[in-house]
Order: structure tokens, then sequence, then C-alpha cells
């Protein structure tokens, strides 16, 4: 089940960027979204990121 309040929520809390693009109104659209792999303590809280295409050396290190 989908809960828009509960998805923008969640986005505003790790501040991202999600739309839709091309024909919105078709059951077949694009996203254009944040690009980043979200590292999230136990608590809730975000520790780092890990970007598209990072080095694996870097994203591991993390």
């Amino acid at each position: 089940m989908r809960d828009q309040a509960k998805t923008d929520a969640a986005k505003a809390a790790v501040v991202v960027f999600s739309e839709r693009s091309g024909d919105v109104d078709s059951d077949y659209y694009l996203v254009n979204h944040t690009a980043l792999t979200f590292l999230i303590n136990e608590d809730g809280t975000v520790q780092g990121t890990i970007a598209y295409e990072e080095a694996s050396d870097t994203a591991l290190a993390k």
C-alpha cells in the first residue's frame, strides 16, 4: 500500500529529491532521483552516504 505522506516524510528526513518525468500520467514513467546510498545507524540517524559509482575502497571504508 502506498502512503505518499510517509514517503514524503522519509525523503525530507534525509533530504532526497525525486520527481516523475516523461509521461507522468502513464503506468510507465521515468523518475529523476537522488543517486546515493544512505548509511543509517540503528537509531535511525544518517551516518553518511555512498555516491553513485564511488570507488569501492572508499565505499567499503565507510
